[in-house]
């Protein structure tokens, strides 16, 4: 629960999905994460910091979690929306959805496709508003949520990936420390 003040944060977009979830299909959403039940003055006191926290209260908060693929394993579909647009910046959010064996809805990178395959998951820029969204998940049937899950997995296995490992980033920083 963090609202980043950019022209490219996606936190306010996260929020209003979120809550447009929250209030009309409490059945189907169910929110994770530090922080989103915070009292309305230390919502209040934060507001004057350059960063700030929605005050909302959201019924359908579950709490914080301590191991995040235990509770994937109870769900179909895993809101995955970046901090920020930038082109070529794709954090650990979509593949803990890929590790966990649920199917991301991803929003963020731009060119995202040029590293992902497009039929590893769903892309919130293809739907109009949360309600699109929504009516194509909620409608989706298992063969085609299979197939999400079949090719992640493919990909997630494949060499194509290893550029997203620890080994490679690690690997990465160390060659540019010792090329200075």
């Amino acid at each position: 629960n963090k609202r980043l003040r950019s022209k490219d944060a996606l936190s306010d977009f996260r929020y209003k999905t979120i809550c447009y979830f929250s209030d009309n299909h409490p059945e189907s959403f169910d929110l994770y994460g530090f922080g989103w039940n915070q009292n309305i003055i230390k919502v209040l006191l934060r507001r004057f910091r350059p960063t700030g926290l929605y005050s909302k209260f959201l019924k359908n908060y579950k709490g914080q979690i301590k191991n995040k693929k235990e509770i994937c394993a109870n769900y179909k579909f895993l809101i995955c929306y970046e901090n920020t647009i930038f082109d070529s910046y794709i954090s650990n959010k979509i593949f803990d959805a890929f590790n966990s064996k649920i199917v991301p809805i991803y929003m963020g990178c731009e060119n995202i496709e040029e590293f992902i395959p497009s039929n590893c998951f769903i892309n919130r820029k293809d739907f109009l508003n949360d309600e699109e969204l929504y009516d194509f998940i909620n409608s989706m049937n298992e063969k085609t949520w299979l197939s999400y899950l079949n090719a992640a997995s493919d990909f997630y296995e494949s060499p194509k990936s290893d550029k997203f490992s620890d080994i490679h980033f690690s690997s990465e920083i160390i060659n540019k420390l010792i090329k200075k």
